[in-house]
């Protein structure tokens, strides 16, 4: 059974009886089987075996009371952590041990034990240095899928697409999965923002922490290109809020001003530094109001610059169809005006904007 199943599926006791128990009915009854002696006896503890472990153990019972586990094995689930509580724990184990872990809290894998292998795997883990040529490497994957992209040719490299006329207005770069999502925003925002349009590594690369890194680098050269001074707005949907969330990273490190950053439609909320509006769809499985008691404390650790939250209509790949994208334009105007000095933006023509908001911070 071990070698076909994983460890969490197999079961920790086996207990041989005579026949299933049955109640007057003829039915088995479930309630009337043995207890395995093993279940009796109390839980034996298993001590701490590295200065790690320690470390987590204490931090556990810091964060969410002493004793809520027992041991490095015991199931943090089991334990009684749910999602937000789960999501609290891995932003004070980054912050605690200065490092960034890329995990999930899959079951088998969330105890102390594994953490701290884990822990210890980042913090050994020499610092990831760029791979030469690596940037060219990307760009030359993305530029086949622009091919059929609609606008002009712009930036350093040529991976950046726009629509709009060069002018005083507003510049929003928006990382996007395709060029359809591109002609169909800069028509909704109808000539009130020039909006320039990036795409993401779908299909093109395998995501990881030197691809994402090696992204915000290449498109915050691309951007800087176009608008070398200046605040900048950024956003991006699905993977795309991804790499916009490392180009703006890229910029900040580079002294830009990044007024807002908009990310829509992400699983994981992930630290950054700047001001953040989160987008998501009231249909969409990844609406976190869906799944977590209160997401707005994951939020606040994540998004210290402050951030405000949207709920569109829709589900998940349905925001740029008509109806949704005229939506969706409204909100990005709404949000840009809230951050400029200049006066309101004129809202879209196509259609008036029906959603619920959230705001925070």
């Amino acid at each position: 059974m071990a070698q076909q199943l994983p460890s969490w599926m197999v079961p920790s006791v086996f207990l041989p009886v005579p026949e299933i128990p049955r109640n007057s009915n003829g039915k088995r009854d479930r309630s009337a089987l043995p207890v395995p002696p093993q279940l009796t006896r109390p839980a034996t503890a298993r001590s701490t075996g590295t200065a790690t472990e320690a470390q987590l153990m204490a931090l556990i019972d810091r964060e969410f009371g002493t004793g809520i586990v027992t041991g490095t094995r015991d199931s943090l689930h089991a334990a009684g952590l749910d999602s937000l509580s789960m999501a609290n724990l891995l932003f004070a184990i980054e912050a605690a041990f200065g490092i960034t872990l890329d995990a999930g809290f899959e079951a088998g894998l969330d105890t102390v034990e594994v953490l701290g292998l884990m822990v210890d795997a980042r913090r050994k883990a020499p610092p990831a240095a760029a791979a030469p040529g690596i940037e060219n490497a990307l760009a030359a994957r993305i530029l086949p899928y622009l091919a059929t992209w609609p606008g002009r040719r712009l930036g350093r490299a040529g991976l950046v697409r726009s629509l709009c006329d060069a002018g005083p207005l507003p510049q929003l770069f928006w990382c996007f999965q395709t060029g359809k999502e591109l002609s169909r925003l800069t028509e909704c925002l109808n000539g009130a923002v020039s909006l320039y349009g990036l795409r993401s590594g779908h299909l093109a690369v395998d995501y990881s922490a030197e691809t994402l890194a090696a992204f915000g680098r290449l498109y915050a050269d691309e951007i800087a290109a176009i608008a070398p001074t200046g605040p900048l707005y950024l956003g991006g949907n699905c993977q795309g809020g991804l790499v916009i969330r490392e180009a703006g990273q890229e910029l900040m490190r580079r002294g830009r001003d990044v007024a807002l950053t908009i990310l829509m439609e992400q699983g994981r909320f992930l630290h950054y530094p700047g001001v953040t509006l989160l987008l998501f769809g009231a249909g969409s499985y990844l609406n976190p109001y869906g799944q977590m008691a209160a997401p707005e404390q994951v939020f606040r650790e994540a998004y210290p610059a402050g951030h405000h939250v949207e709920i569109l209509p829709g589900a998940h790949g349905r925001y740029f169809t008509p109806g949704n994208a005229e939506v969706l334009a409204a909100t990005i105007l709404r949000h840009l005006d809230r951050h400029r000095s200049a006066p309101a933006l004129p809202p879209p023509p196509c259609h008036e904007a029906r959603f619920a908001r959230r705001d925070a911070g």
